[in-house]
Protein backbone atom coordinates (compact mmCIF):
# COMPACT_ATOMS: atom_id res chain seq x y z
CA UNK A 1 0.00 0.00 0.00
CA UNK A 2 1.28 3.36 -1.28
CA UNK A 3 1.74 5.79 1.94
CA UNK A 4 -0.46 8.53 1.21
CA UNK A 5 1.79 12.48 1.08
CA UNK A 6 0.33 15.68 2.70
CA UNK A 7 1.84 18.35 1.54
CA UNK A 8 2.26 21.30 4.08
CA UNK A 9 3.81 24.65 3.56
CA UNK A 10 5.67 26.83 6.24
CA UNK A 11 7.71 24.80 8.94
CA UNK A 12 6.58 27.55 11.67
CA UNK A 13 5.08 26.62 14.61
CA UNK A 14 1.41 25.29 12.78
CA UNK A 15 3.54 23.61 10.11
CA UNK A 16 5.79 21.67 12.79
CA UNK A 17 3.21 20.58 14.82
CA UNK A 18 0.93 19.50 11.55
CA UNK A 19 4.04 17.47 10.31
CA UNK A 20 4.67 15.73 14.15
CA UNK A 21 0.47 15.04 13.97
CA UNK A 22 0.40 13.98 10.46
CA UNK A 23 3.64 11.39 10.69
CA UNK A 24 1.94 9.76 13.64
CA UNK A 25 -0.75 8.86 11.69
CA UNK A 26 1.43 6.98 9.28
CA UNK A 27 1.69 9.63 6.05
CA UNK A 28 4.24 11.13 4.58
CA UNK A 29 4.62 14.64 5.21
CA UNK A 30 6.20 17.07 2.94
CA UNK A 31 7.33 20.49 4.35
CA UNK A 32 8.32 23.24 1.80
CA UNK A 33 9.62 26.57 3.97
CA UNK A 34 10.79 29.18 2.08
CA UNK A 35 13.74 30.48 3.99
CA UNK A 36 17.22 28.63 5.27
CA UNK A 37 17.55 26.71 8.32
CA UNK A 38 20.80 28.19 11.05
CA UNK A 39 21.08 27.98 14.53
CA UNK A 40 20.25 30.32 17.07
CA UNK A 41 21.60 31.43 20.83
CA UNK A 42 20.37 28.87 23.60
CA UNK A 43 19.84 31.22 26.32
CA UNK A 44 16.45 32.24 27.50
CA UNK A 45 15.64 34.08 30.92
CA UNK A 46 13.01 36.27 29.95
CA UNK A 47 9.54 36.12 30.95
CA UNK A 48 8.80 37.27 27.29
CA UNK A 49 11.41 35.81 24.99
CA UNK A 50 12.39 37.73 21.79
CA UNK A 51 12.40 36.55 18.17
CA UNK A 52 15.75 34.59 18.14
CA UNK A 53 14.68 32.87 21.46
CA UNK A 54 11.38 31.63 19.61
CA UNK A 55 13.19 30.53 17.23
CA UNK A 56 15.79 28.06 19.13
CA UNK A 57 12.66 26.75 20.57
CA UNK A 58 11.17 26.18 17.20
CA UNK A 59 14.32 24.45 15.98
CA UNK A 60 15.39 22.48 19.21
CA UNK A 61 11.04 21.13 19.13
CA UNK A 62 11.44 19.73 15.24
CA UNK A 63 15.24 18.07 16.32
CA UNK A 64 12.86 16.89 19.44
CA UNK A 65 10.26 15.08 17.13
CA UNK A 66 12.83 14.62 14.24
CA UNK A 67 11.00 16.37 11.63
CA UNK A 68 13.77 18.37 9.79
CA UNK A 69 14.52 15.34 7.82
CA UNK A 70 11.00 16.48 5.92
CA UNK A 71 11.34 19.99 5.65
CA UNK A 72 12.61 21.21 2.28
CA UNK A 73 14.40 24.48 3.14
CA UNK A 74 14.79 27.06 0.52
CA UNK A 75 12.20 26.13 -1.10
CA UNK A 76 9.76 28.72 -1.86
CA UNK A 77 6.24 27.82 -2.66
CA UNK A 78 4.76 30.15 -6.01
CA UNK A 79 1.42 28.38 -5.96
CA UNK A 80 -1.06 25.17 -6.01
CA UNK A 81 -3.25 23.77 -7.99
CA UNK A 82 -5.95 20.76 -7.78
CA UNK A 83 -5.41 18.82 -11.21
CA UNK A 84 -7.68 15.74 -12.34
CA UNK A 85 -11.38 16.74 -11.97
CA UNK A 86 -12.89 18.85 -13.88
CA UNK A 87 -14.23 22.67 -12.87
CA UNK A 88 -17.65 21.87 -13.12
CA UNK A 89 -17.68 18.55 -11.84
CA UNK A 90 -16.19 19.92 -8.24
CA UNK A 91 -19.06 22.38 -9.04
CA UNK A 92 -21.50 19.90 -8.13
CA UNK A 93 -19.98 18.31 -4.99
CA UNK A 94 -22.37 18.58 -1.79
CA UNK A 95 -19.16 17.12 0.13
CA UNK A 96 -15.25 17.46 0.68
CA UNK A 97 -14.33 15.44 -2.50
CA UNK A 98 -17.22 14.85 -3.60
CA UNK A 99 -17.46 11.42 -1.18
CA UNK A 100 -16.63 13.27 2.07
CA UNK A 101 -13.42 11.07 2.35
CA UNK A 102 -10.08 13.38 3.49
CA UNK A 103 -8.68 12.00 0.09
CA UNK A 104 -9.69 11.55 -3.45
CA UNK A 105 -8.76 9.31 -5.93
CA UNK A 106 -9.63 11.02 -9.14
CA UNK A 107 -7.44 14.26 -8.16
CA UNK A 108 -4.36 15.22 -6.40
CA UNK A 109 -3.05 18.95 -5.73
CA UNK A 110 0.45 20.29 -7.70
CA UNK A 111 2.84 22.58 -5.99
CA UNK A 112 5.13 24.60 -8.14
CA UNK A 113 7.52 25.66 -5.89
CA UNK A 114 10.77 27.39 -7.24
CA UNK A 115 12.61 25.23 -9.91
CA UNK A 116 10.32 22.34 -9.65
CA UNK A 117 6.82 20.76 -9.13
CA UNK A 118 5.65 18.35 -6.35
CA UNK A 119 2.33 16.65 -6.61
CA UNK A 120 0.75 15.71 -3.34
CA UNK A 121 -2.15 13.86 -2.83
CA UNK A 122 -4.00 16.26 0.22
CA UNK A 123 -3.00 19.97 1.25
CA UNK A 124 -4.69 21.47 4.42
CA UNK A 125 -4.26 25.61 4.99
CA UNK A 126 -4.26 25.52 9.10
CA UNK A 127 -3.84 29.45 8.71
CA UNK A 128 -1.76 31.08 11.09
CA UNK A 129 -1.49 32.70 14.77
CA UNK A 130 -2.70 36.90 14.77
CA UNK A 131 -1.42 37.15 18.24
CA UNK A 132 -0.14 35.91 21.10
CA UNK A 133 -4.41 35.28 22.56
CA UNK A 134 -4.64 32.60 20.14
CA UNK A 135 -1.15 31.15 19.35
CA UNK A 136 -1.79 27.86 21.75
CA UNK A 137 -4.64 27.09 19.30
CA UNK A 138 -2.10 26.03 16.73
CA UNK A 139 -1.42 22.98 18.19
CA UNK A 140 -5.49 21.74 18.40
CA UNK A 141 -5.95 22.74 14.52
CA UNK A 142 -2.66 20.48 13.72
CA UNK A 143 -4.01 17.60 15.54
CA UNK A 144 -7.57 18.49 14.16
CA UNK A 145 -6.00 17.94 10.19
CA UNK A 146 -4.18 14.65 11.45
CA UNK A 147 -7.29 13.07 12.70
CA UNK A 148 -9.52 14.28 9.32
CA UNK A 149 -7.16 12.89 7.11
CA UNK A 150 -6.58 9.57 9.15
CA UNK A 151 -10.67 9.39 8.89
CA UNK A 152 -11.05 9.90 12.72
CA UNK A 153 -14.31 12.33 11.59
CA UNK A 154 -15.58 13.51 8.39
CA UNK A 155 -16.51 17.21 7.19
CA UNK A 156 -20.08 17.90 6.89
CA UNK A 157 -21.69 18.78 3.75
CA UNK A 158 -20.61 22.08 1.73
CA UNK A 159 -24.03 23.69 2.33
CA UNK A 160 -23.74 22.93 5.70
CA UNK A 161 -20.23 24.54 6.36
CA UNK A 162 -21.49 27.60 3.97
CA UNK A 163 -24.39 28.10 6.68
CA UNK A 164 -21.96 27.73 9.61
CA UNK A 165 -20.05 30.56 7.57
CA UNK A 166 -22.79 32.71 7.63
CA UNK A 167 -23.91 32.75 10.75
CA UNK A 168 -20.18 33.43 12.54
CA UNK A 169 -19.92 36.44 10.22
CA UNK A 170 -23.42 37.48 11.33
CA UNK A 171 -22.41 36.68 15.27
CA UNK A 172 -18.71 38.42 14.80
CA UNK A 173 -20.67 41.52 13.40
CA UNK A 174 -22.86 41.94 16.61
CA UNK A 175 -19.63 40.83 18.60
CA UNK A 176 -16.74 43.18 17.01
CA UNK A 177 -18.83 45.48 15.66
CA UNK A 178 -19.47 46.46 11.78
CA UNK A 179 -15.47 48.02 11.32
CA UNK A 180 -13.84 45.17 12.76
CA UNK A 181 -15.65 41.71 12.27
CA UNK A 182 -13.18 40.36 9.41
CA UNK A 183 -10.71 39.73 12.12
CA UNK A 184 -10.19 36.97 14.37
CA UNK A 185 -12.81 35.52 16.16
CA UNK A 186 -11.00 32.84 17.96
CA UNK A 187 -9.17 35.09 20.44
CA UNK A 188 -12.30 36.25 21.85
CA UNK A 189 -13.69 32.54 22.20
CA UNK A 190 -10.89 30.32 22.09
CA UNK A 191 -12.35 28.21 24.91
CA UNK A 192 -15.02 27.38 22.64
CA UNK A 193 -13.51 26.89 19.66
CA UNK A 194 -11.06 24.43 21.27
CA UNK A 195 -14.13 22.59 22.47
CA UNK A 196 -15.43 22.10 18.56
CA UNK A 197 -12.27 20.53 17.97
CA UNK A 198 -12.12 17.92 20.55
CA UNK A 199 -16.03 17.21 19.77
CA UNK A 200 -14.87 16.61 16.22
CA UNK A 201 -12.17 14.53 17.34
CA UNK A 202 -14.19 12.47 19.74
CA UNK A 203 -12.32 14.31 22.84
CA UNK A 204 -13.56 14.91 26.29
CA UNK A 205 -13.88 18.94 25.52
CA UNK A 206 -13.98 19.07 29.29
CA UNK A 207 -9.54 19.46 29.78
CA UNK A 208 -9.66 20.25 33.40
CA UNK A 209 -9.84 17.92 36.53
CA UNK A 210 -12.45 18.04 38.31
CA UNK A 211 -16.21 20.10 38.28
CA UNK A 212 -14.24 22.70 40.79
CA UNK A 213 -12.00 23.27 38.46
CA UNK A 214 -14.22 23.47 35.34
CA UNK A 215 -16.04 26.06 36.94
CA UNK A 216 -13.29 28.33 38.67
CA UNK A 217 -10.02 27.73 37.33
CA UNK A 218 -9.13 29.66 33.61
CA UNK A 219 -8.34 27.97 30.48
CA UNK A 220 -4.73 28.50 29.58
CA UNK A 221 -2.01 26.90 27.21
CA UNK A 222 -1.69 24.01 29.08
CA UNK A 223 -5.33 22.57 29.37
Amino acid sequence: MTTKKVCIIGAGLSGLLACKYILAKGFHPMVFEANSYFPWPSSVTEDFPDQEQVMKYIIDYANHFDLLKYINFNTKVLGIEYEGVRADEMQAWHLWCGTGEPFNSKGKWKVSVLNAHKDTTELAVLGFSEGISNLYNSEMRSRWIAELLDGTFQLPSIEEMKKDVREWKEYMKKYAGQQYYKRTCIAGLNIHYNDLLCKDMGLNPRRKKGVFAELFEPYGPMD
